[in-house]
């Protein structure tokens, strides 16, 4: 699970820390702020625990220990993206360098990084926020059946201004199946419903099912996904729209939630950042 995943299902306000855990870089020292890039194991309520046993054990090992036999002791392998083995394991490595560092010992591309005791390693850096999601609550509760919910909610934290409704239809399995439409695709599904009900309600009813899919083959190139076109009567009659339907736009084309809460959710924002490293009390 993605650290936007991990942090979009923790409970509004709850307090989360990153530790950003470093990778080898060999480019230029004075680029390193900017160009280096990072690890990161979020920690949450429920996993600091289990987080700071292993940071803190292995404090007292770096240098003498191999990672991986020393994981063994503390949550099962897993090769899969983003699993805690893989995590812990990239924080370990960071954890071996930045004890070389501090020990002034070489290491391959050591002279790339800016380091200055009096600053601390360059291998780890450790900030705390308290997080407030930026999905409006009226997008959360509609998407609350969805199977697909969580990475539907992180495409809208990436890019909360693209969008302008979201839309849902029956999932085969129970539940529903979500995705966010930006301007092009709302109009056209706007002009599109308004077609085809006008089509329905000026055709004999036995006819309705053939009507639909002669509209449907009409449309191809269309610029929604292809699942929603086939599905695309659902949006027909006030019921299904108001459970099917989501605008995100209000009419001045500020990017929330109708109903909106008359402010939006503000994003993450930090309490304290000061680089210190994590140690149990």
């Amino acid at each position: 699970m993605s650290i936007e995943a991990r942090l979009l299902a923790l409970p509004d306000g709850q307090a989360v820390s990153i530790l950003l855990t470093g990778m080898p870089f060999a480019g230029n020292k004075a680029a390193f702020d900017t160009a280096a890039e990072w690890h990161a194991v979020p920690v949450t309520k429920e996993s600091r625990e289990e987080f700071l046993a292993v940071f803190n054990d292995f404090s007292e090992f770096a240098g003498a220990v191999r990672a991986s036999e020393f994981l063994s002791r503390y949550v099962p392998f897993s090769a899969d993206a983003g699993s805690p083995w893989l995590t812990y394991r990239d924080m370990l490595t960071a954890m071996e360098y930045a004890r070389r560092e501090c020990n002034n010992e070489s290491y391959a591309h050591a002279e790339n990084r800016p380091y200055d005791a009096h600053r601390g390693t360059t291998w780890l850096t450790y900030v705390t926020f308290r997080y407030v999601p930026v999905v409006p609550l009226a997008l959360r509760q509609f998407l609350e059946d969805a199977v697909n919910r969580n990475a539907v909610m992180v495409d809208f934290a990436r890019e909360p201004i693209r969008w302008c409704a979201a839309i849902k239809v029956d999932h085969p399995l129970g539940g529903s199946y979500a995705c966010l439409l930006d301007e092009a695709q709302t109009a056209w599904c706007v002009e599109g419903q308004r077609e085809l009900a006008h089509l329905l309600q000026g055709a004999p009813l036995d006819t309705s099912f053939a009507q639909i899919a002669q509209w449907r083959c009409s449309r191809s190139g269309c610029p929604i996904p292809q699942w929603i076109l086939d599905r695309f009567e659902a949006l027909i009659g006030e019921a299904s729209i108001a459970r099917r339907w989501l605008p995100l736009r209000d009419e001045g084309g500020s990017c929330a939630a109708i109903p909106d809460q008359h402010q939006p959710d503000r994003p993450l924002t930090s309490d304290a950042g000061d680089g210190n490293l994590p140690h149990a009390a």
